[in-house]
């Protein structure tokens, strides 16, 4: 099941794109620290009568994809969570599972070398896209 299925409510953007960073940010997925020049999500929105910007690193952000293509969207800040769920679930294959690793060694490499490269899209489900 989605998380995004049990939802209070949607939030509304008023402003979403990928931007280059001119500072550091930290990714509200992941936690890591979106570096100078590197390039991540902003997304401006309103929940609750609260306006605020959402930032999320490039590698999170493919994850946040796969779940706005395969949910229907996602809830900030649980990107990581939801894609375990589908992960237990058993049909997504490694592909979710090499998501989770990533985010939760916030895309560092094994051999300590920098960053991982941004993982590509895994792949849908046929049966979620065949219902819609």
């Amino acid at each position: 099941m989605c998380m995004i299925d049990e939802a209070d409510g949607r939030l509304e953007f008023y402003n979403a794109r990928m931007v280059i960073a001119r500072k550091p940010h930290r990714c509200g997925e992941c936690g890591r620290e979106i570096n100078r020049g590197e390039t991540y999500h902003a997304a401006s929105g309103k929940f609750e009568d609260k306006v605020d910007t959402y930032r999320t690193c490039a590698h999170c952000r493919v994850a946040g994809e796969w779940l706005e293509r395969e949910c229907g969207g996602h809830l900030i800040g649980d990107i990581e969570e939801d894609i375990w769920d589908h992960c237990l679930e058993g049909v997504y294959g490694f592909d979710l599972a090499r998501l989770v690793a990533g985010m939760r060694r916030k895309w560092q490499r094994f051999d300590g070398r920098g960053l991982m490269a941004i993982p590509r899209m895994p792949k849908l489900t046929a049966a979620r896209h065949d219902a819609a």
